[in-house]
């Protein structure tokens, strides 16, 4: 019986599917083997790790293993991704091959590498793995510095991490980091229910570390920024953040502005007025293949401080007060009713995680001739930056900051010479806090630039 030809082609078709996949494995494998061989990781060295006792390593041991670790932090997170297994069952392991490796580190250890540095030696037991509570041996040249003071101590850390596997007997890897997942009945390094609710996301954590607050948003901070991104669409799940000695409040900008590592994953939901939103591309391809985000938007908000805070810059000393503030948001969708438009004064409200303390020079800042507060030139703006997973529109289409000016205006013509006074106060305050809102319309978008 002859075989339709659309059948034929249709089992065709069928078979190639079932094959490619295989096939790209085999070739990504093959392509790890290779990046690896250059650099010296070969069958050679993997004897080397495989002819010691780890329980008791040698300096070969550790200078073989560090040299492992070390490549493997430079390998590209895409490729990682790629290249990684998961772990099923003991036997199933290769020498050479990439896994990815979920469970709870139980003990670290640090050991001094020839070079005078570093390297931990990890006992971590898997997730969901074959025999159950199977324990491996994973080593690596980074581990979050609130970890270093648990060395030697019985813990339980919640962890991922994509590793080359080195070492059969007393199972062993090598990996270039890890990725903290802290879970709130996790032993050691004390965290909040905050960064536990992230991380129950998926968010590593560890990548709070290397967030460099008060600076640009630069290449250091890419990684975490697109994760942020990626996952805003679980954060209806985190529970919104309160501080604790102002429940009532929705935010305390000392807080944003001073302790930026501690509000880093703490989601908040804050009320303003919308002055800019700007469409921003996603040019970079391995951002694209693998969190399919090729744009995102920029909302640009001030809010209104009541009571008028006063803050000291630290490197000047210098007292100033805010009657508002710019904060930045950044996310994947908006509000039908929310345009793209270089001016707004839309009133919204906002939800979303607090990423970091970003800061941006702009013309109006550093031109001398400029009709602004003289103390504002020569210097960043520092302004909070969140991740958002919700924006909606509020009644009202008002400049709190116009209103606000107008309204002092209006008291030094009514009022007595001593009214005038506060209202010349406070028309001070208003023209520099227009100088900073001025200098935010016209900075430079959130991107990713990467270092000078």
């Amino acid at each position: 019986m002859t075989i339709p030809m659309r059948l034929r082609l249709l089992s065709i078709c069928l078979l190639a599917i079932a094959i490619l996949p295989a096939a790209r494995a085999e070739a990504d494998l093959e392509a790890l083997s290779e990046l690896l061989a250059a650099v010296g990781i070969d069958d050679a060295l993997y004897a080397v790790v495989a002819a010691g006792d780890l329980r008791d390593p040698t300096t070969d041991d550790i200078a073989a293993l560090d040299h492992i670790s070390a490549t493997m932090a430079r390998l590209d997170v895409g490729d990682l991704e790629r290249w990684s297994q998961k772990v099923e069952r003991e036997h199933q392991l290769e020498i050479g091959k990439l896994y990815d490796i979920r469970g709870k580190i139980l003990r670290i250890q640090s050991h001094r590498t020839p070079a005078d540095g570093l390297i931990y030696q990890t006992e971590l037991q898997l997730d969901n793995a074959s025999p159950p509570a199977m324990h491996i041996s994973v080593w690596s040249k980074q581990i979050p510095t609130e970890w270093k003071s648990h060395q030697d101590e019985n813990v339980t850390i919640s962890v991922r991490c994509r590793s080359l596997f080195v070492k059969e007997q007393s199972p062993t890897f090598a990996a270039g980091s890890f990725e903290w997942l802290p879970k709130s009945n996790d032993i050691g390094p004390v965290v909040d229910e905050y960064r536990s609710a992230i991380a129950s996301i998926g968010i590593d954590t560890a990548k709070f570390e290397s967030l460099e607050h008060g600076r640009k948003v630069s290449s250091n901070d890419r990684e975490a920024f697109y994760e942020f991104l990626s996952k805003s669409d679980q954060f209806h799940q985190l529970p919104v953040y309160r501080p604790k000695d102002k429940p009532e409040a929705a935010f305390k900008i000392e807080e944003l502005l001073r302790q930026p590592r501690e509000q880093t994953g703490r989601l908040y939901e804050i009320s303003g007025t919308a002055r800019r939103v700007t469409r921003i591309p996603v040019t970079d391809r391995d951002i694209v293949e693998r969190y399919d985000i090729d744009h995102y938007f920029e909302v640009d908000m001030f809010v209104r401080l009541n009571p008028i805070v006063a803050l000291v810059d630290e490197q000047t000393g210098r007292r100033q007060e805010y009657e508002s503030y710019p904060l930045t948001f950044c996310t994947l969708r908006l509000p039908d009713d929310l345009p793209v438009s270089p001016k707004l004064h839309q009133p919204i409200t906002a939800r979303g995680v607090y990423f970091k303390l970003w800061a941006y020079r702009n013309e109006l800042l550093n031109n001398p001739s400029s009709e602004q507060d003289p103390h504002l030139k020569n210097q960043r703006q520092e302004s909070p930056l969140f991740i958002a997973d919700s924006i909606t529109l509020r009644p009202g289409h008002s400049d709190l900051l116009q209103r606000k000016s107008g309204f002092a205006i209006l008291i030094g013509v009514a009022f007595s010479a001593t009214v005038l006074g506060i209202a010349g106060a406070l028309m001070f305050l208003s023209n520099r806090n227009r100088a900073i809102r001025n200098a935010y319309d016209s900075r430079q978008s959130v991107r990713i630039e990467m270092d000078e």
